[in-house]
């Protein structure tokens, strides 16, 4: 689906993009209207590696299908446990048969983690940005600690591709 980017009010009440996204039992395509069609070279999948090992594999299927390459993207919260990039690849590589990079970075405690985000694909530059987004989320949680996909969706750059985490 086309989004065109979201004002102050439309942010706070949501979009027909956004609450697509939340509810959507398949996967949603939300594209830039500005977005000028070329090739998906470069997957780039963000994820807070909670469930990353059955996202991954999902996210595989799709990539090896586009030939495309896969990097993968956890932002450390401060005090966080650094993983090894270099091993973390290996082993994905060995268990989903698909080559892949894994990138950690350090969250800028000053930006949400949809500017975060933001910033990393100005300096990626993929060609399709994929998220999970958990659509079992309480009131509260919407509330307070609202959907990065569906944040993202308001001030796209490149098509996102948002899966529902499994129930």
């Amino acid at each position: 689906m086309a989004t065109r980017g979201a004002g102050k009010i439309k942010k706070l009440f949501g979009t027909h993009t956004g609450n697509v996204i939340l509810h959507s039992e398949i996967p949603v395509v939300a594209v830039p209207a500005t977005y000028r069609a070329r090739p998906i070279k470069r997957r780039l999948y963000a994820t807070d590696l909670a469930e990353c090992q059955e996202e991954l594999g999902r996210i595989v299927e799709i990539t090896r299908a586009l030939k495309a390459e896969l990097e993968v993207i956890h932002f450390l919260e401060p005090g966080g446990t650094r993983l090894d990039p270099m091993l973390m690849t290996k082993v994905w590589e060995k268990e989903y048969g698909y080559p892949s990079q894994l990138r950690i970075e350090s969250a800028d405690p000053n930006l949400s983690m949809a500017e975060n985000l933001q910033n990393a694909i100005r300096r990626v530059k993929p060609s399709l940005l994929a998220m999970f987004t958990d659509r079992q989320r309480t009131l509260f949680q919407r509330l307070f600690y609202p959907s990065q996909a569906k944040r993202l969706s308001f001030d796209l750059t490149v098509p996102l591709l948002v899966l529902a985490k499994k129930e």
